[in-house]
């Protein structure tokens, strides 16, 4: 019985470790959102491929990156440093980041080459469908670009 509940004991320090640890990635990674705008240089693609690829639970890998880019929407709408709530693209954005996610899942050799590879495409991938959910569903609303192929072309 005493070793059943110090084998207890120890499981709820690394459970409640493994949150402390999640919770400081979540919220480095969207203060780097932040503070990186607006040259949008942030770790959210590769908080997807990290979590799709590491994490066994398949409900906190979705919910790392999308935690993390909900908590950066909400500090740049809180502190009007940009809208950060601004459109249905940026719904397709955590699309994207789950499906960036999903794909990650098939990450199975972890080495600087496989790595490399999602991050470059997942990065090409978030940039291509991103822009394309914009053009869509958003610059009608906005009027950003002219709304014909050279307008997506400069989208």
């Amino acid at each position: 019985m005493l070793i059943f509940a110090s084998k207890n004991i120890i499981m709820n320090k690394q459970n409640t470790t493994s949150l402390i640890v999640a919770g400081i990635l979540i919220v480095a990674a969207a203060l780097s959102r932040v503070w990186m705008y607006p040259h949008n240089f942030s770790p959210m693609i590769g908080m997807a491929v990290f979590a799709g690829a590491v994490i066994k639970d398949r409900r906190l890998a979705f919910a790392f990156p999308l935690l993390a880019m909900f908590l950066s929407d909400v500090i740049f709408e809180v502190f009007h440093i940009a809208p950060g709530f601004w459109g249905w693209g940026q719904l397709v954005g955590y699309g994207i980041l789950a499906l960036i996610t999903v794909i990650a899942f098939s990450l199975k050799k972890i080495n600087v080459f496989s790595v490399a590879g999602y991050s470059i495409g997942s990065s090409l991938l978030f940039f291509f469908l991103s822009n394309s959910a914009f053009f869509v569903f958003d610059n009608p609303i906005y009027h950003t670009y002219a709304q014909s192929f050279g307008g997506y072309v400069n989208c």
